[in-house]
């Protein structure tokens, strides 16, 4: 299975002011860093951001605090567990596209996973999302973004350059509100200088006990 997904706007603000233009998302797309990722279908994702999160896990894992220094915490995807979250699909492709409108939005198409090409841990969370998405639910999502971020000028976080998109995951907390949506489901189960910039990483998704930035 295939779905066409809207992730974010390229012409206005996340939830919490920053604002990724289009020509510094064309110029990611036409970087080697992409097509590695593209090429290694490095792009992962879970159902909601837990995977992110190594403090969520239990204790028949380990010590949170001692895996820290060996496992990263985009690893959770790799620990078979029944409190590890598991990824549940990666990115085929970013690309550019028109929201109707609303202007463009960087768009993707992610392919989920087979449930029965994986262990039951893992098909667990790929049932889930593929019964909701069966089920008609336009899933809303959220990007994990590194990149380097300029707030001198204007205090807000402007994005001037994208390493990575880390991950692409499922969240009923968009950053980008409703529009940041599956739209279009595929059945289809073939494979086939001058400023100062910090490197960070931006979760673009908000939790209830944050403040939204309209």
């Amino acid at each position: 299975m295939d779905v066409r997904v809207r992730c974010c706007s390229l012409t206005k603000p996340a939830a919490d002011g920053s604002l990724i233009g289009e020509t510094c998302v064309r110029n990611y797309l036409e970087s080697e860093d992409y097509k590695k990722s593209v090429e290694g279908r490095l792009t992962l994702g879970y159902l909601t951001h837990r995977g992110r999160n190594l403090e969520t896990i239990s204790s028949e894992i380990g010590n949170a605090s001692a895996l820290k220094k060996t496992v990263g915490k985009d690893d959770l995807g790799l620990i078979c567990s029944e409190s590890a979250p598991s990824f549940t699909h990666y990115v085929k492709e970013f690309y550019i596209d028109e929201c109707p409108g609303d202007g463009p939005w960087l768009c993707a198409l992610v392919h989920i996973f087979d449930p029965d090409e994986f262990d039951d841990y893992a098909a667990r969370d790929i049932k889930r999302l593929r019964a909701l998405i069966n089920a008609g639910v336009k899933l809303t999502c959220s990007l994990v973004v590194v990149a380097y971020w300029d707030s001198q000028s204007t205090g807000v976080d402007i994005c001037r350059q994208i390493k990575s998109i880390k991950s692409l995951d499922y969240t009923a907390n968009p950053s980008f509100g409703p529009n940041a949506r599956i739209f279009e489901v595929i059945n289809d189960t073939t494979d086939d200088e001058g400023l100062k910039k910090e490197n960070l990483e931006k979760t673009f998704s908000f939790t209830e006990d944050e403040e939204m930035v309209s």
